[in-house]
C-alpha cells in the first residue's frame, strides 16, 4: 500500500507564521510549533464554537487557533514519521474543502480526519468476525467483478464502505449487497435493515459467498493491493477508495490482514419487485427498524445462473449509456 505525497513541512515556518498549503485556497496554511510538530492551520472568518475540538488519535489533535489571524483551528501532528501520510490526507481534505465554510468547514475537517485515522495510524485491534468477513467479501467482489469491467473512477465511487449507505455497492443505476459465510451449507440470508433491499434505483442484487480458509485463497492485503493497483492510474480515485476503506482496514489486526480465504461458491439473486423482502417504503413509519432472514429455498426463482457475470446481470439493459 504505497502512497505519494510532497514533504510539505520541509523548511516550514514556525507558528504563528504559516505558508500557504495550496495556491487556490487561502484558508489553509502549514507550519510547525516550537517542538517541531507539523501543523495544518485552517483560517476562517468565524471562530470555532468549541475551545478544544478533540483528539483524532493519540498524536493528532485539533484545537482553536489563538494566534494565526485570530479565527480558525489548528491540526497538530506529533509523530514525525507520519508526516508524509498526513500530507497525503491533507491533500484530499483541502481538495474538497471549497464546498464548505464557517462551522461546516470545521465539522468537515474533523469528520474527514476521523475517516482517515485508520490510514494515518492503524489501531490493529481487530475486527469482529462478522465485520472482518463482510469486509473481505466486499473487496473480493470488487477485485473479481469490477476491476476488469470498470475504470478507476467508477470502481472507487461504486464502493460505499462504512459510510452509512445501506448497500455495499452502488452506482451505474444498480446496487449490490454482499454477504459472506464460513458455513458449509447456509440456509438463510441475514438482512440487517429495512433499507438494505430497498434502494432507489431499479436494479438491485444480493450476493452470497461461501468461503473457507485456504492457502490458495486471497487475503485482505492481496485484495487491497490488487484494487489499489487498478486505481493507481487515477490519484483521486485511489484517495477516495483509501478514505472509504481506511476505517475498517485500520482496525483489522495484522493476522486478519494476512488470513487467506477461498470462495467455494458464489450465489447471486436479483431483487425485483416481487422478491420477498421487507422494505422501508412499504413498512409503517412507526416501525423504526428491523432485521430478518430470507430462506435460500424461497428465492430460487430469482437466482442468477453461475455462467452469467454478476455485474453484467445487474447492469441496466444494453441500450443504456453505461454499456
Amino acid at each position: 500500500m504505497s502512497y505519494k505525497s510532497n514533504n510539505y513541512w520541509k523548511d516550514s515556518p514556525i507558528y504563528p507564521e504559516g505558508r500557504r498549503f495550496v495556491v487556490n485556497d487561502d484558508r489553509f496554511y502549514i507550519s510547525r510549533d516550537s517542538s517541531g510538530a507539523a501543523l495544518l492551520l485552517v483560517k476562517e472568518n468565524e471562530k470555532n464554537e468549541q475551545a478544544k475540538i478533540e483528539d483524532i488519535f493519540s498524536g493528532l489533535s485539533i484545537f482553536n487557533d489563538r494566534s494565526f489571524s485570530g479565527n480558525g483551528i489548528v491540526c497538530r501532528l506529533e509523530d514525525e514519521s507520519l508526516e508524509s501520510k498526513f500530507g497525503y490526507v491533507c491533500e484530499d481534505i483541502v481538495k474538497e474543502a471549497h464546498r464548505y465554510s464557517g462551522q461546516e468547514l470545521f465539522k468537515y475537517i474533523v469528520n474527514q480526519l476521523k475517516q482517515w485515522s485508520g490510514f494515518l495510524k492503524p489501531k490493529r485491534e481487530g475486527l469482529s468476525d462478522e465485520k472482518y468477513l463482510g469486509l473481505w467479501g466486499e473487496l473480493w467482489v470488487i477485485a473479481k467483478h469490477y476491476l476488469e469491467r470498470f475504470d478507476a473512477e467508477t470502481v472507487a465511487h461504486s464502493y460505499n464502505g462504512p459510510e452509512g449507505s445501506s448497500q455495499d455497492m452502488s452506482g451505474l443505476d444498480f446496487t449490490l449487497e454482499v454477504k459472506s459465510t464460513y458455513s458449509k451449507s447456509p440456509k438463510e440470508l441475514n438482512i440487517s435493515s429495512l433499507e438494505q433491499l430497498d434502494a432507489s434505483c431499479e436494479y438491485q442484487g444480493i450476493c452470497l459467498l461461501r468461503v473457507d480458509l485456504s492457502e490458495n485463497g486471497e487475503s485482505l492485503e492481496t485484495l487491497v493491493d490488487a484494487i489499489e493497483k487498478h486505481l493507481s492510474s487515477d490519484n483521486d480515485a485511489l484517495m477516495l477508495f483509501r478514505r472509504k476503506s481506511s476505517e475498517l482496514l485500520g482496525e483489522a489486526s495484522l493476522k486478519q490482514m494476512s488470513i487467506k480465504n477461498l470462495t467455494l461458491q458464489e450465489s447471486c439473486w436479483k431483487v425485483t419487485a416481487d422478491f420477498p423482502a421487507l422494505k422501508r417504503t412499504e413498512i409503517p413509519v412507526e416501525i423504526a427498524k428491523a432485521n430478518y432472514k430470507i430462506t435460500l429455498a424461497g428465492i430460487q426463482d430469482f437466482e442468477i445462473p453461475n455462467d452469467v457475470s454478476l455485474v453484467a446481470a445487474m447492469l441496466p439493459p444494453v441500450d443504456s449509456e453505461y454499456e
